[in-house]
């Protein structure tokens, strides 16, 4: 038994010499890492108080520029709203008419592209959704006929 409590003791003294050493080492480097921090944070910081000013700056400078385009924007608004009133109906037409021109851009940019002879010569490919014309190229529906010079002799 003896022997024993020499051998735990013995154990115990190398295994606490180790520990104690061991934690010597790292609270030596631990106190390393908290100075390079605490170097950064002092870095940090001051590179914040430079900028400060800054960016306080271009902060009150975007609020102006924006206060600004607000301004502008409810003037456009305004206006527009002035000017369209409540002619939806052209305004639907005059979309109807400027989807139609650009779907009609495309087809033509298309036929150019697959064959550029077109540019020259053209092509007899009716158009589907043309509507019908009479000679005075008019449209039939919903117009009034051309008015026609009477001629003196005709009665």
């Amino acid at each position: 038994m003896t022997n024993l409590d020499a051998s735990i003791e013995e154990v115990k003294g190398q295994f606490v010499g180790v520990t104690l050493v061991r934690a010597n080492e790292l609270l030596s480097k631990g106190n390393g890492l908290v100075d390079s921090a605490n170097k950064t944070v002092a870095d940090l910081d001051s590179l914040i108080a430079d900028n400060h000013p800054r960016v306080t700056a271009t902060l009150d400078n975007l609020i102006a520029v924006t206060g600004d385009l607000k301004k502008q924007l409810a003037d456009i608004e305004s206006a527009v709203t002035g000017v369209v009133d409540d002619n939806r109906a052209e305004l639907a037409e005059s979309i109807r008419r400027l989807r139609r021109t650009m779907f009609q851009a495309e087809l033509a940019m298309r036929k150019i592209r697959a064959n550029p002879a077109y540019l020259l010569f053209g092509d007899s490919e009716p158009d589907l959704e043309e509507k019908t014309m009479d000679l005075s190229g008019i449209r039939r529906s919903g117009r009034a006929r051309p008015y026609e010079q009477r001629d003196e002799k005709d009665k």
